[in-house]
C-alpha cells in the first residue's frame, strides 16, 4: 500500500512536506526531522511543522540521510527560522558540508529551481555544521519512549545512513533503498559504490519492517513494505544487467547514458530535475562500467 497523503501516520512520526520535498517527523520529548528536502521546500516544512508540533520552536534536531541537495537543501532556511535546531548526520556528510565546492554545488542544484519557483522569501542555501556526528549502531534516546536505530547503509551515497524506529517497525532510507518510478517500478540508485549499495539493501531486508520512508513519493505500508527491499535489489541487478548489456552491444560510456536517459527521462519514468537526473544516471553508469572493468 502507498501512503501518499501527508499529516500523522501513527502517533509517533509524520509524513510532512509533499511527494517531492518529502520529510518525517519524529515525536518524543525531543522532536527530531528527518532530512529537509530541497531550499524551495523550507516554507512549506515549516508550516507543517507549525501544524504538527504547534510551535515549530519545538523541534530539537534534523537527522539527514545523506548531503544530497535536494535532502539537505532547507536545512539552513530550517536553522535561520528555528534557533537552536541542532544537524545529526555522517562523518562522510560532515565533511562533505566543510567541502567548498560541494557546498557550491548543493547550492547551485538548489538555485536552479529557486530560479523556476520564483519565491519572495530567501530560502537560499548558505552551509551546513553538523553538530552531532551519528554512527552505525547508535540508538537516539528523544525521551517519551521513542528510539531511532542508526544505520550505516553507503552506496547511494558515501555518506548514507537510514534511521529506524522500532516502535512502530519504520525505515527512513532515502535513495539507499532506491526509488519507486510512475509504474511503481524501483529505480536503483548506486551512485557511490555499487557492492556498498548490495550490501546495505540486504541489511535493511533483515529488518522487521511495516512502513518504508521512502525518498520520494510517499510512504510504502503494510505486505508492500516486508517486501520492499528484496524488491528492491532484484531491480537493482537487473539494473546492472540492463546497463551491462548495452555495453555488451558495443556501446560506449556516452551512447549508454543517452540510450538509457531516453528510456528513463524522456519517458517520464522518473520525475527529476534534468541536471540531477544526468548526474546520477552517469553515476550509475560508471559503477557497472567499472564492475566491468572496461577502464
Amino acid at each position: 500500500m502507498l501512503i501518499s497523503s501527508t499529516g500523522e501516520i501513527t502517533p509517533r512520526f509524520f509524513f510532512l512536506g509533499n511527494l517531492v520535498q518529502q520529510v518525517f517527523l519524529i515525536r518524543g520529548r525531543e522532536n527530531a526531522l528527518i532530512d529537509a528536502g530541497m531550499s524551495i521546500g523550507g516554507p512549506i516544512i515549516l508550516s507543517d511543522l507549525k501544524q504538527s508540533l504547534g510551535d515549530e520552536k519545538r523541534l530539537r534536531w534534523n537527522l539527514l540521510t545523506h548531503s544530497h541537495f535536494d535532502h539537505a537543501g532547507s536545512t539552513p532556511y530550517l536553522q535561520r527560522k528555528i534557533p537552536g535546531l541542532k544537524i545529526g548526520a555522517s562523518e562522510v556528510a560532515s565533511q562533505i558540508f566543510q567541502n567548498p565546492r560541494a557546498v557550491e554545488l548543493i547550492r547551485s542544484l538548489n538555485q536552479d529551481l529557486e530560479r523556476a519557483a520564483h519565491l519572495e522569501e530567501d530560502v537560499a542555501f548558505t552551509g551546513i555544521t553538523v553538530d552531532r556526528i551519528l554512527r552505525d549502531g547508535e540508538i537516539l534516546d528523544l525521551g517519551l519512549g521513542t528510539e531511532i536505530q542508526v544505520f550505516a547503509t553507503p552506496g547511494h551515497t558515501r555518506c548514507s545512513l537510514s534511521f529506524y524506529l522500532p516502535g512502530d517497525q519504520a525505515v527512513f532510507c532515502a535513495e539507499a533503498g532506491g526509488v519507486p518510478d510512475v509504474d511503481g517500478n524501483i529505480m536503483p540508485e548506486f551512485l557511490a559504490s555499487f557492492p556498498d549499495y548490495v550490501a546495505s539493501l540486504e541489511r535493511l531486508s533483515r529488518l522487521q519492517v511495516k512502513y518504508v520512508g521512502l525518498a520520494h513519493g510517499g510512504i510504502i505500508a503494510g505486505d508492500e513494505a516486508r517486501s520492499y527491499f528484496l524488491r528492491s535489489l532484484e531491480s537493482t541487478r537487473a539494473f546492472q544487467d540492463e546497463i551491462t548489456d548495452l555495453f555488451r552491444k558495443g556501446q560506449e560510456t556516452r551512447e549508454v547514458v543517452q540510450t538509457l536517459k531516453e528510456r528513463y527521462f524522456e519517458n517520464k519514468k522518473i520525475s527529476q530535475p534534468y541536471r540531477a537526473f544526468m548526474l546520477n544516471l552517469e553515476a550509475k553508469v560508471k559503477q557497472v562500467r567499472e564492475i566491468l572493468k572496461l577502464d
